[in-house]
């Protein structure tokens, strides 16, 4: 088992926390042995399993190096893989940053091949979209590669080269994946449309180079080209989930978790990120109690959502407004100590979390583009017998799996989500347990390690194993 990505162990978000889970079950078994390749300040470290407890530096990466790919990052490609281009600011200097911070990152995993023998490599995400390319240089390396965020519907001209190069990196993978067909389907009408020097299948999911069998002239090696696409959404470790659930209703002791205890509530957890609809939902809870003033001082709505990308005017700015907003909302409706929004911007214990998803009226989940939101499931996997409703967005990638069973809310019409809060709250027993049970259902059948076995090859279907002591290009370090 070998990772590679920007965050590492015990980092924020979703797919560190999975990817955590399954590093822990691969190193428990007979013989398992894991590497996890990541950044952690700027250094490259090797976290091996945690049988052994090493980490290893591979190398130093300066600071402006690092800033500057964190900016190309968040600042140019998140928007523009969420479809949202009018937030994307470019900079060439950034754009050298990321290029040279993909080169260092696989030149040093391919070096490091040096001390152990493995031919298969997981890279993570758009932080390293570049990487597997680079790895597929050396001969006999089996690379797959997740893209955890959206592939977009439609590229500017202006914005289309840019992508070009990341889509090129991306092929270098022997298996990609993406969360929905949506965003594999965008991602092969890109390389059909734009990148002539390839051939797509749409119904096989294949990308091949149109030039040659072997790929050489665009791998520089003798690997065999060729690009599955899987789709495969981030699955739930279930029994996790359940045995946490499973250990004592309201065993926690937090403020918050006291302040829910006697309340009605509708609960969000997310980033103060423009792609998740945040602003959007406070002037739906705005249009809720004026449509709905007998709700006051009966339902409140609590906001675990904490600011994100700290130091991006972007994003700071946009955290500036969801609290400005939700402050006059507080200011219109509130009547002594009780307020309409609660808003929690420290990280949440997952205890703590699981009980508030345990007793949460409704959670509402409401992104304008968002890869998955893994939230939504584990608000679903931890239910109790007396589940709350899900109000969740087409925008989410999530609602592919459970958009059949949730109520659908529309982030870009106050009044209508302000009409689903309301018919939430409403809904009775027996109807939410029968959308939560089909909903756990689905969450049964494409769990986390289903979702790994995905791109994890078999021995027969790797490539065959490389001595890499022999021809590895020498580490690039300053």
């Amino acid at each position: 088992m070998n990772i590679l990505s920007y965050r590492g162990p015990k980092a924020g978000g979703g797919v560190s926390a999975a990817l955590s889970s399954l590093m822990k079950t691969f190193s428990d078994r007979a013989g398992g042995f894991a590497h996890w390749w990541h950044l952690s300040g700027c250094t490259v470290l090797d976290a091996l399993d945690r049988r052994s407890k090493a980490v290893h530096e591979l190398v130093s990466i300066p600071a402006g190096l690092i800033e500057g790919h964190y900016r190309y990052c968040n600042e140019f490609l998140w928007p523009i893989m969420h479809d949202l281009p009018q937030h994307a600011v470019f900079n060439s200097i950034d754009r050298h940053c990321y290029r040279r911070f993909n080169h260092i990152f696989a030149s040093n995993i391919l070096h490091s091949c040096r001390s152990h023998r493995s031919s298969h490599y997981f890279v993570q995400d758009y932080q390293m979209a570049l990487v597997p390319r680079l790895m597929r240089a050396q001969p006999g390396l089996a690379v797959s590669l997740f893209w955890h965020i959206p592939w977009p519907r439609f590229v500017t001209e202006e914005h289309r080269p840019l992508l070009v190069e990341l889509a090129e990196g991306l092929l270098g993978a022997q298996r990609l994946g993406f969360h929905t067909s949506e965003y594999a389907d965008n991602f092969l009408s890109f390389v059909a449309a734009f990148m002539p020097g390839f051939s797509v299948d749409f119904e096989a999911l294949t990308v091949t180079p149109a030039y040659g069998k072997t790929g050489a002239d665009f791998f520089g090696s003798r690997s065999a080209a060729f690009t599955q696409l899987v789709v495969s959404p981030l699955g739930l470790d279930n029994e996790f989930w359940k045995s946490r659930a499973g250990a004592g209703f309201w065993s926690v002791s937090s403020p918050i978790v006291e302040f829910a205890k006697w309340r009605h509530f509708v609960l969000s957890v997310d980033r103060a990120d423009y792609t998740k609809g945040v602003l959007e939902r406070i002037d739906a809870i705005d249009k809720f109690f004026a449509a709905h003033p007998e709700r006051l001082e009966q339902v409140s709505f609590l906001q675990v959502c904490q600011p994100t990308r700290q130091g991006l005017s972007a994003f700071d700015n946009y955290y500036r407004q969801c609290r400005d907003l939700a402050d006059y909302v507080n200011h219109c409706y509130g009547q002594g100590d009780w307020q309409p929004i609660v808003w929690i911007d420290e990280p949440m214990p997952q205890s703590a979390l699981i009980e508030l998803y345990r007793s949460a009226d409704c959670m509402l989940v409401n992104p304008i583009r968002d890869g998955l939101n893994l939230t939504a499931k584990e608000f679903v996997g931890s239910s109790s017998s007396r589940p709350g409703a899900l109000l969740l967005s087409p925008g989410a990638g999530v609602f592919a799996e459970l958009g059949g069973y949730c109520s659908p809310v529309d982030p870009s019409s106050s009044v209508q989500m302000a009409q689903a809060i309301e018919a939430g709250l409403t809904m009775s027993l027996p109807e939410r347990q029968e959308r939560i049970a089909r909903m756990k259902d689905i969450l049964r059948a494409h769990t986390l390690e289903d979702w790994w076995k995905t791109f994890a090859f078999a021995p027969n279907q790797a490539l065959s194993a490389v001595n890499c002591s022999e021809g590895v290009p020498e580490a690039i370090g300053f």
